[in-house]
Formats: structure tokens, sequence, C-alpha cells
């Protein structure tokens, strides 16, 4: 059961990030001095 809700949290999570422009990804978090494709990059 845990396994299946992180699978659908991991597709869930891919399916928003692939509607993010550039703009967004440019955005500051609250872990400076990252923005959030810094945070999302391996």
């Amino acid at each position: 059961m845990i396994r299946a809700a992180f699978a659908d949290e991991c597709a869930r999570l891919g399916e928003v990030l692939t509607t993010l422009d550039d703009a967004d990804l440019a955005r500051p978090t609250d872990c400076p001095p990252w923005n959030l494709a810094e945070l999302l990059a391996p």
C-alpha cells in the first residue's frame, strides 16, 4: 500500500513539474541561495 501511494505521488509530482516554465524554476526558495531548479536537480 505504501509503495503504491509513493508511486502515485511520484507520478503526480512529475506531472506538476512538467508544467513549470523557466520563470517558475527561477523562483527563490526558503533555502537560499538555491532556486527551485537547483533544488530539483540531482
